[in-house]
């Protein structure tokens, strides 16, 4: 059941999109914005979690052609990478589509918490210098696959925050820059999401329309966040999204997890 008119859905889905798109480009976590959306406007959680991937791959083309652009990946560390994260994707999506609603529900809230102290505690990240750098490929061992299979299953599963968790990932682990992670993270992104998007397709998990007013705002919102990627500062985003993280929690957990509405 929709809780408001046509009009005011599409506005708001809209809107919403143009943000989420702004924010998951400049600090990752825009899907913790679309998703409350999609919730607090009347899909259930299985729908809007496959719904939310409409908008993401319409980010991931916007973001891709700005920031790829001005910073190339290492194309053997890309491929190299895109394998186990695909892997366990699929895997995590195809889990997503059988489990219920409520474990769906508990598990977002708990994610919500987890990315807030997360976001709060993270260290920084170390910046992009001045000159253009060579483009290097990366050594990716075993370890790192692993590692990378098991973000790739969070995001086919839930997705919302698996930006950050690559983005952990890349900087902590293979020790790039903020920017050169940002890039690869994006190319990963492009490679699963519709992979995953076509897996909630086939068992009909999936708003179309919604999933695409919402992605139409979400490719502006990625195209303005790459092109301003340098002005915007990082420390202004991540309060907005611990507001709005904290507020989605308290939905969920309000509305969804304990039935008030």
């Amino acid at each position: 059941m929709y809780l408001f008119d046509d009009s005011i859905r599409y506005i708001l889905l809209f809107t919403g999109g143009i943000f989420a798109g702004i924010v998951k480009v400049v600090a990752g976590g825009g899907s913790f914005v679309t998703l409350p959306i999609l919730m607090c406007l009347g899909l259930s959680t299985p729908i809007a979690n496959g719904t939310n991937r409409i908008s993401i791959v319409l980010e991931d083309i916007s973001a891709s052609v700005k920031l790829m652009k001005k910073h190339p990946i290492a194309l053997k560390t890309g491929i190299t990478a895109a394998i186990p994260a695909l892997i366990g994707a699929i895997a995590g999506a195809s889990i997503a589509t059988h489990v219920s609603e409520e474990f769906l529900n508990i598990t977002i809230m708990t994610i919500l918490v987890l990315m807030t102290l997360f976001i709060i505690f993270k260290p920084p990240q170390k910046k992009e210098g001045p000159d253009k750098k060579k483009i290097v490929d990366v050594k990716i061992s075993f370890l790192t696959m692993l590692i990378f299979a098991a973000i790739g299953f969070y995001s086919g599963f839930i997705q919302a925050g698996g930006s950050l968790l690559w983005i952990a990932a890349l900087t902590g682990h293979l020790k790039m820059d903020l920017v050169e992670a940002g890039a690869l993270r994006i190319f990963l992104s492009s490679v699963i999401i519709p992979v995953t998007l076509s897996i909630y397709i086939l068992h009909h998990q999936v708003a179309f329309l919604d999933g695409t007013i919402l992605g139409i705002g979400s490719f502006f919102g990625a195209w303005l966040g790459a092109r301003f990627i340098v002005d915007v500062k990082i420390r202004v985003i991540r309060i907005f999204m611990i507001c709005i993280y904290c507020l989605a929690g308290i939905y969920i957990m309000l509305f969804k997890v304990l039935g008030l509405f």
